[in-house]
């Protein structure tokens, strides 16, 4: 619709109109929904049935930087605008304070591929007790067609129960390592929930002590080690017995009739003298 103004009067108000503060257009939209799914999620105390309350902000004189007239993208930076979850004590959020271009997007479809969708979208997130989050959306399908008939971003919020959830609510974990999917019941205009602030208890008292393991595997085998000092000196053992004395080639005999007693060979011995050997002096034989 074109517009046309007659005189002065006509265009001193549209100067004062155009002169409001772009946080006259700020719209916060408010909903509560239930969680369908947790994978390899790190909160173990969100389970399927959780409830959750959330909301998100935008303006409603943002641009459309989507030419198509079927696709309108509505791309948000800064503060105030993004989204929040809160799901039991945990709170997930749009980072607003160091965003980077863009941050937070609203995607409105006006029959495309044979639906109408609603998407708002939010890339650039806190960490959420020390667990990054990748990404969190909130998306709606019409495969009537019937919802979406401009896509225009205005301050009415979308009806839940006139839509289709098939992806619904999404966070992300960092590389998809984990994920929480949920339904939303209700949205509203109104406020942002108060974010649940917990304090941790006492340390309680130790439990008993748990049975005892299995025995483990041996380890490895370690460097043997440095020798250690030679030990201390054994005593001496016992004499040992007197062994037989053996002569080759010649057999002594003793005569000790006649002290000094004297030795000789043999006859036989002393045929197989040698004929060099010296001749041994001559003695009683036996």
């Amino acid at each position: 619709m074109k517009l046309s103004f007659a005189g002065p009067s006509c265009a001193l108000a549209l100067a004062l109109c155009t002169a409001a503060p772009a946080a006259a257009q700020d719209v916060t939209f408010a909903f509560t929904g239930t969680l369908v799914s947790a994978d390899n999620s790190p909160f173990p105390d969100l389970t399927p049935g959780t409830p959750f309350a959330g909301c998100y902000t935008v303006n409603l004189s943002t641009p459309d930087s989507n030419e198509p007239d079927w696709v309108a993208d509505y791309w948000h930076t800064g503060p105030p605008y993004g989204m929040t979850v809160q799901i039991g004590s945990h709170a997930f959020r749009t980072n607003t304070a160091t965003p980077p271009s863009p941050q937070f997007l609203v995607e409105i479809i006006d029959n495309q591929y044979g639906l109408d969708n609603y998407l708002i979208g939010s890339y650039h997130n806190l960490p959420t007790e020390g667990f990054l989050i990748q990404y969190m959306s909130w998306q709606l399908d019409d495969p009537t067609q019937q919802n979406v008939s401009s896509t225009a971003l205005t301050g009415v919020p979308p009806i839940p129960s006139q839509w289709q959830q098939g992806s619904g609510l999404y966070i992300m974990g960092q590389g998809i390592s984990w994920m929480l999917r949920g339904q939303v019941d209700t949205v509203q205009v109104g406020e942002c929930p108060t974010p649940v602030v917990t304090v941790p208890g006492p340390q309680g008292p130790p439990g008993p002590e748990g049975p005892q393991g299995p025995q483990g595997l041996p380890g490895v085998a370690g460097a043997p080690g440095e020798p250690g000092p030679p030990g201390v000196a054994g005593p001496q053992g016992p004499q040992g017995e007197v062994g037989s004395m053996r002569y080759r080639h010649s057999l002594l005999v003793f005569s000790l009739s006649d002290p000094p007693f004297s030795w000789c060979l043999k006859p036989a011995d002393r045929r197989a003298r040698s004929p060099r050997s010296p001749s041994p002096p001559r003695c009683r034989c036996s």
